[in-house]
Parts: structure tokens; sequence; C-alpha cells
């Protein structure tokens, strides 16, 4: 903003300068701990993680992004909108190797991956009934 005024037939401009302070979320600058599978069967596995530390957040977690598919292949991105920690993965192939990773999601967008776990599912039931 500027003001002028008048002293002794000057005119004078007086710039006032307001110190304007926003602070800009940033996505979460780390991400939640490797993936733990908690259960497996031969179409889907359980996965489990920790958390992201409270000052790399940046913001309150909103939900999570889970890389998974099978080990060599391009792999599929899924939005998990909870803050939940686990999460099932299903539709999947028996007795195939999977890697999967978890990102963090807060208002501001896409934190990276955890570090890639391999998760392989179990054989086919109607496989392992016909060796008996």
């Amino acid at each position: 903003m500027t003001f002028t005024s008048k002293h002794d037939g000057e005119l004078t401009y007086v710039c006032i300068a307001y110190l304007h302070y926003v602070m800009f979320q940033i996505a979460p600058s780390s991400s939640p701990g490797q993936p733990t599978p908690v259960a497996t069967t031969a179409s889907s596995f359980t996965i489990k993680w920790t958390e992201i530390s409270c000052l790399d957040r940046n913001g309150v977690i909103i939900g999570y992004t889970i890389r998974y598919g099978p080990v060599d292949t391009s792999p599929t991105t899924i939005l998990h909108t909870s803050t939940d920690r686990s999460r099932v993965i299903s539709g999947l192939n028996p007795f195939t190797n999977y890697s999967v990773s978890v990102g963090g999601v807060n208002s501001a967008g896409f934190g990276g991956y955890s570090a890639i776990a391999f998760i392989r599912t179990t054989e086919d039931s109607k496989c392992t009934a016909a060796r008996i």
C-alpha cells in the first residue's frame, strides 16, 4: 500500500510493506515403513505398515497409495483412501511372487514410496490336494 502526505509543501510518498506469511503445505517428505504381510492366500495378501514420522508428514495423512504387481512387471497403483495402515490386496494369481510398496498422501499430494516388500501368494488348494 502506498500513502501520500504533504509536509512543508513537499509531497512525500510513504510505502508501507506488509509482511505476509503464508505457509504452503508440501507432500509427505518420507515414506511409511516397509509393508509386512500378515496373511496370505492363493489369491490375496494382507499387508500392514508403520506410519510416517510426525516430522515428515507435512500435514495430516489422508490416505496411502499402494503399488503392487508380480515381480518383473509394471506395478498397479491403487489409492487407499483410509488412514488405516493395512490393506487386503485381492484378485491375485496363486503361487506368484509380488512386490509391494506404500506411500503417504496429504492434502498437498503424494509422498515417496517405502522400500519394496516381496510376498508370494500360496499355492492353490486344488493343486495341493492333487499331490496328496
